[in-house]
């Protein structure tokens, strides 16, 4: 070995040492970046010499400089985050959703069917009471506008989560062009045999990100890019290139599609899972339909049976004109399950209802009882009721509604209706909602334009076999009382047992998915702690390993050193 051979050694010893601290001070430099993978140089020994004695060392090279990087902990760390940010989404979400349906102030929804029928049960006590009545009426359209308000709020939130989701796709297009665009530079670094640490870190974090907004799948090739999946398959990035999503609205609910090459499109909205977009269309496509299906279901059956049991009755006054509520599209279709009238399929063929004729001071003149035949039309109706009280009133179809006033001073009333055509007409009813519209009852719920104009028109009594009726009658007026405990709700349950049944489907939905996002949190954070162990930076560890470069760097300088002086005992000899 020459002395050469010692400067070389310790001149190679300098430079790896020098890389060494290098390395540590960038990892200190990183310990707060976000996503950064500590680093390490490897070092090897060189090829050592053949001498006659033997093989000699030749000295330390440097080979790389590697991450501390475990794939596997890497996925599933970006799947527990699609699942957690799906759940935690969804708890967001719905927790806003469960403040609607407040049920802790005087105007929670529960609260005012109390008090609504309340105050039939205090009309009941008092049916000739003005202001019972008008209570009566002031509860009603509290309710009325209680229902409207929540269906109005589940709407809002629709439109809003709509708003949300525009951005998340957005974020998702970004990501996916960013991510394309690291691997292009990956495989440019990479194709000297070197890794490009700082760039894989880099697209590790926006993979990270990109799983927060949608659950995917990815792959590494050979030559170091990243193929990425949704969870179906279809492919977002592909190396170099990248594919957007976009979105439409197509029946009310949101379509996810994937922009393929040349114009491909491909509906992936089924085929999403994990991450802030699914629990979006989630909440607002799945959970919110059904929750305004529930109130909507409410308010139907609510305006059914109190409709159907007022119309059997007769107020303070009768009527010398009344019109329906509720119309056809062609008055010569049958009634029965006529698609217009939303009460259409309750229609009891058949069967028959009975009109009452006072002469104007309070003596029955006529009852006529109409049977409600087998396909009968509204203009059927019409013409059965003027054949059958021809000298008393004209009935008549007025914007395909039925329409009936008193000849002269004559007045009228109904009752005995086993055909619940009164009902699904809106004849001598109580509360209204839009004709035809059976997805809209909460939000359109309302007062009968009579009633809410002339209390006097509640039906607390109802008429007797000779078509008399006591002004202080309040039979009518305790059976729709007896409604609040009666199971005609829906799912055969009272109203306020529905409601609650509501209140708590919500509250579930919510609780489950706290509880899923707590548990996932908890798993997501056991493997967070797993890679900081790996690939954390601890300045513990590097400032040792500062000191332990800067020390290997010294003793390096000192053959440096060493072989200087042995120059020059060798040239001082003579």
């Amino acid at each position: 070995m020459s002395i050469n051979t010692l400067l070389e050694i310790g001149g190679r010893a300098l430079q790896a040492e020098q890389v060494g601290v290098e390395v540590t001070s960038h990892n200190i430099a990183n310990i707060n970046t976000t996503g950064y993978c500590r680093q390490h140089v490897d070092l090897v020994t060189t090829p050592s010499i053949q001498y006659p004695w033997g093989n000699q060392g030749y000295g330390v090279a440097i080979d790389s400089i590697q991450r501390y990087f475990d794939p596997y902990l890497a996925q599933k760390i970006d799947d527990k985050t699609a699942a957690q940010q799906d759940y935690n989404t969804q708890k967001t979400e719905l927790a806003s959703i469960a403040g609607l349906f407040n049920e802790t102030t005087d105007v929670g929804l529960h609260n005012l069917l109390t008090s609504f029928w309340q105050s039939w049960h205090d009309l009941a006590d008092n049916p000739t009471g003005a202001a019972q009545r008008q209570v009566v009426v002031q509860q009603a359209e509290a309710l009325a506008a209680a229902f409207s308000s929540l269906a109005d709020d589940l709407v809002q939130q629709r439109q809003a989560l709509l708003v949300k989701i525009s951005p998340t796709i957005t974020e998702i297009n970004t990501i996916t062009k960013s991510i394309a665009k690291l691997n292009q530079e990956i495989v440019s670094v990479e194709a000297s045999g070197q890794a490009a640490n700082d760039l894989r870190d880099q697209r590790q974090v926006k993979l990270n990100n990109l799983a927060g907004l949608v659950g995917i799948n990815y792959f590494e090739l050979d030559n170091g890019s990243i193929n990425v999946m949704l969870d179906d398959g279809t492919i977002l990035v592909q190396s170099a290139e990248a594919w957007d999503l976009s979105y439409e609205v197509s029946g009310g609910e949101v379509v996810i599609k994937w922009q393929g090459a040349g114009g491909v499109e491909k509906d992936v909205t089924d085929d999403l899972s994990g991450g802030q977009l699914s629990a979006l269309l989630y909440v607002r496509d799945d959970r919110i339909p059904a929750y305004l299906d529930s109130l909507n279901e409410l308010a139907q059956e609510l305006i059914g049976e109190v409709n159907r049991q007022h119309s059997q009755g007769v107020g303070l006054s009768l009527y010398s004109q009344v019109s329906g509520t509720y119309g056809v599209d062609d008055p010569d279709t049958p009634l029965k399950d006529n698609a217009a009238l939303p009460f259409g399929d309750q229609i009891n063929e058949g069967e028959t209802f009975n009109i009452y004729v006072d002469d104007g001071n309070g003596t029955n003149v006529a009852v006529v009882t109409i049977t409600i035949t087998a396909g009968m039309t509204l203009n059927g109706l019409r013409d059965a009721i003027n054949a059958a009280l021809p000298a008393h009133l004209t009935a008549s179809v007025v914007d395909n509604k039925l329409s009936l006033q008193a000849t002269g001073s004559y007045s009228f009333g109904f009752g005995n209706d086993n055909s619940n055509v009164l009902m699904a007409l809106g004849l001598n009813t109580f509360f209204t909602s839009t004709s035809g519209d059976t997805q809209n009852f909460a939000f359109s719920l309302g007062i009968n334009d009579i009633i809410s104009a002339d209390a006097s028109f509640i039906a607390t009594g109802q008429f007797d076999r000779q078509g008399q009726h006591a002004v202080g009658d309040n039979s009518n007026a305790l059976a729709l009382a007896d409604l609040e405990t009666a199971n005609v709700g829906p799912g055969d349950l009272t109203f306020a047992e529905a409601y609650q049944e509501l209140v708590s489907t919500i509250g579930l939905d919510t609780q489950k998915a706290e509880q899923q996002e707590t548990l996932l949190r908890g798993i997501l954070d056991q493997y967070t702690d797993l890679r900081d162990a790996l690939s954390g930076v601890s300045l513990d560890e590097e400032l040792t390993a500062l000191i332990k470069f800067q020390r290997a760097y010294q003793a390096a300088a000192k053959l440096i050193s060493v072989a200087d002086e042995l120059y020059e005992t060798l040239l001082s000899l003579k």
